[in-house]
């Protein structure tokens, strides 16, 4: 295909876009790769899945001092942040769009001039061994990341493969030239952090060792293996942390070419000869389980590869997964969609050795035979849509990623499925139990043949007294405020989360337990008492509370959200739903006002996690919780209004630049989003099989799936003018359906919108063109 290459430049950061000549659809475009503003993401480099995301972290800001929070750390969750004037240096492990931090492992920085093993600060860069740098000397394209260390005239390039990092430097011709190794540095750091760090010097070229960090993942093992390109010329090490005990070590002389070096937090430094050339390489291989797997990754994956070698393996394996979508639009909207589209496949995250072995949950060393393991489950935000796209464009993956829940169930103390993933270690964020949504949807698609040692996992998770008011709501059918200041949320996460197991216990022809769990799957109905609209938080006693606000973010028993919001999160009943609140006309008048009536600021004043730029009237759409909302007026005889609101979000929450992401990313679920609405259709209820349908952004999108089978969505002239659905077909026949089946998209085929300047007023739907509801079975 003959294609028009152009360099971009998006907030002072050029990428290469690959564009197809007028008329034809993009089979490849290079995404934006997305800063601090762009939904808390990092810049560098990884593969897709990849378990090493090699990436700049541009200041030092803690977490805690004496165990105060500082809050301006929330800014660096990525380690990266735009408005920063110096980078402290390229770490080994990131996350991608999350509204908390870890990680940041294995901190190198090249410098030249006097050693300086501390990074110094960013008013003062000089102090340390930071670099000031320029956006304009800065680039990124999916798996490649350079930039120019302006202090030191060194330019950095970094890429990578799943389990390794390939770093090329190169220096200018005069000066001393270092390579600085901080194990004391991390993203969301404090002083103790690390609790320990170890590094071997192993003949001339070639380090190994461990840091053992206590943060968000409480007990966090990074074994590493690097390989330099040349000789080291002379090393040494010095403490960040002094140990307050040294024993017989102190007869030895540790600071300095001594091949040992070890502490709670350590710098070494590591010199090079001129002789050879300016250039330095440096490969670093990462492994969880010890020192060994991490030279069998970097064995296995770097071997005698060049960095270039390295880079265009990346960059190909980019190519092939960008490339499972073909769409046509704007150059700006192809950014936009691409860059999300690439944000959905950062995190999970490959989390064992090429030889299957992995840390798990339980402390021990494990190996995944003939699947990979993951971490990152961010399930909180991702089983809305991110995991519903994997399973549909990465079914194998998603596979594995199911059986990486499994383990880690398997693996627990308390027989709980994740909550949030990380690293071997439980991060208990959130509430709910999502992963039984990821499960039940992956063997309802027959991707996950596990049967019932799913539905063992799922029930054992569902019935851990002490999680979260658990205990309390399996007798009450609620979770009271006093068992949870969440409650009222936890009460409509649990609801839905039975509905899956409900589902899947179904599935499997376990009858008695399915009649269980859909009892338990109604008891979203104990919010609701009649009084208002709103669903509310409730006492032990059986109280309610009272008086209560719909519109508070906080104190009203709703995480991250208010009842206003909330009170929608019902994906697996919405007919039940709309009788609740009183039937059609008012279910279309809340959902109407919470679009149209702007949320006044001091409601979410001092809520980290909503901000201005994330709200459309009231709805929250930085936050996940609402993701749905836009698509439920597809249950009643009025869809054009959310085909209004969804073209709204779509061009106001997502736009190509620097700040140009409604929120936080997380994990790829805001991405996620934005992929399947510009389709036309969403996962509404994950574990339905189906997808509703909105509207379509695009003239033209193809998705290339497993087996060779590929959907087109048609929609001719759409735009922001002609937003409004007038027909649907599906394969040429007419398509009254408010949605599609998983079944309907695997096979196949071409979906074509009619789009119009003036909406469908009314549309009376049959009740069998109506998405699922549960008390509709």
């Amino acid at each position: 295909m003959k294609k028009l290459q152009l360099i971009f430049l998006a907030a002072g950061l050029s990428f290469l876009v690959i564009l197809p000549m007028a008329g034809q659809p993009s089979r490849h475009v290079d995404p934006f790769i997305g800063t601090a503003g762009m939904g808390h993401t990092f810049p560098g480099a990884c593969v897709p899945f990849g378990g090493v995301q090699v990436s700049p972290d541009t200041d030092t800001i803690p977490h805690n001092v004496a165990g105060k929070y500082q809050a301006e750390v929330y800014s660096l969750c990525a380690g990266y942040r735009w408005d920063d004037p110096t980078i402290v240096g390229f770490s080994h492990t990131h996350l991608s769009g999350t509204g908390h931090s870890d990680l940041g492992d294995v901190l190198l920085m090249p410098t030249i001039g006097p050693l300086r093993l501390n990074p110094g600060t960013a008013e003062r860069p000089e102090t340390g061994y930071r670099s000031r740098y320029s956006h304009a000397a800065e680039s990124a394209s999916p798996g490649y990341y350079a930039v120019t260390l302006s202090d030191y005239g060194i330019r950095a390039e970094l890429t990578a493969t799943p389990r390794t990092a390939v770093h090329r430097y190169t220096y200018p011709a005069e000066g001393e030239r270092h390579l600085v190794m901080d194990l004391a540095h991390g993203i969301y750091n404090y002083e103790g952090k690390t609790l320990w760090a170890s590094v071997r010097m192993v003949g001339d070229s070639l380090l190994t060792g461990y840091r053992l960090t206590q943060g968000w993942a409480r007990e966090h093992y990074t074994y590493f293996a690097v390989r330099f390109s040349r000789p080291v010329k002379d090393y040494g090490y010095r403490e960040t942390l002094p140990s307050p005990y040294n024993g017989f070590w102190r007869k030895l002389p540790l600071g300095r070419n001594f091949p040992e070096m070890a502490g709670r937090g350590i710098a070494c430094w590591f010199d090079f000869d001129r002789a050879g050339g300016d250039e330095l390489t440096v490969q670093v291989a990462l492994s969880a389980t010890s020192v060994e797997g991490a030279l069998k990754n970097l064995y296995a994956e770097c071997g005698g590869r060049s960095f270039d070698e390295v880079r265009a393996e990346a960059a190909a394996a980019w190519d092939r997964e960008l490339g499972k979508l073909d769409a046509q639009g704007t150059p700006d909207q192809l950014r936009m969609l691409y860059t999300s589209l690439y944000h959905t496949m950062i995190n999970p995250s490959v989390y064992d050795d090429v030889d299957g072995a992995y840390r798990g949950l339980d402390g021990g060393i494990h190996r995944a035979e003939g699947w990979d393991n993951h971490t990152v489950f961010s399930l909180w935000d991702t089983y809305r849509a991110e995991h519903p796209l994997l399973l549909l464009m990465h079914p194998g993956r998603a596979r594995d990623m199911a059986r990486s829940m499994l383990a880690h169930q398997s693996q627990s103390a308390h027989g709980l499925l994740p909550l949030w993933s990380l690293m071997a270690n439980e991060g208990w964020c959130m509430s709910g139990y999502h992963a039984v949504s990821v499960l039940s949807d992956a063997l309802l698609a027959g991707v996950l043949p596990e049967g019932e040692g799913v539905l063992d996992a799922m029930t054992a998770t569902a019935t851990v007294p002490y999680l979260d008011g658990l205990g309390s709501y399996m007798e009450k059918g609620f979770v009271p405020l006093e068992d949870s200041s969440t409650g009222a949320s936890t009460t409509l996460e649990y609801a839905y989360d039975d509905w899956t197991i409900y589902r899947a216990a179904a599935a499997l022809g376990n009858e008695a337990l399915a009649q269980v769990y859909r009892k338990r799957a109604l008891n979203y109905r104990n919010l609701f008492d009649g009084s208002s609209p709103f669903a509310r938080a409730r006492r032990r006693d059986g109280s309610w509370k009272n008086p209560t606000d719909p519109r508070q973010t906080y104190g009203e028993g709703f995480i991250e959200g208010n009842s206003y919001n909330f009170s929608f999160h019902v994906p697996h009943d919405v007919a039940g739903l709309i009788e609740l609140m009183g039937g059609e006309k008012r279910f279309l008048s809340i959902l109407d006002t919470l679009f149209s009536a702007p949320l006044d600021p001091r409601y979410y004043a001092d809520n980290e996690d909503i901000e201005a730029s994330c709200l459309i009237g009231g709805y929250v759409h930085g936050n996940e919780p609402s993701h749905h909302i836009p698509y439920l007026f597809q249950w009643t005889s009025e869809p054009w209004r959310g085909e209004y609101w969804l073209r709204e979000i779509m061009e106001r929450m997502y736009r190509p630049e620097r700040e140009g992401l409604g929120g936080n990313d997380d994990c790829g679920q805001m991405s996620a989003w934005y992929v399947f609405s510009a389709l036309g259709f969403y996962p509404v209820c994950p574990g339905s099989g189906e997808f509703v349908l909105g509207a379509p952004f695009l003239p033209e999108m193809t998705l290339h799936l497993d087996g060779g089978a590929t959907f087109t969505v048609k929609a001719p002239g759409v735009s922001s003018q002609n937003r409004y659905v007038r027909a649907v077909k599906l394969n040429g026949k007419p398509y009254t359906r408010r949605y599609l089946t998983r079944e309907d998209i695997l096979r196949g085929g071409v979906l074509e919108f009619r789009m119009g300047r003036t909406p469908k007023k009314k549309s009376r739907p049959d009740s069998a063109d109506l998405p699922y509801s549960l008390s509709r079975e």
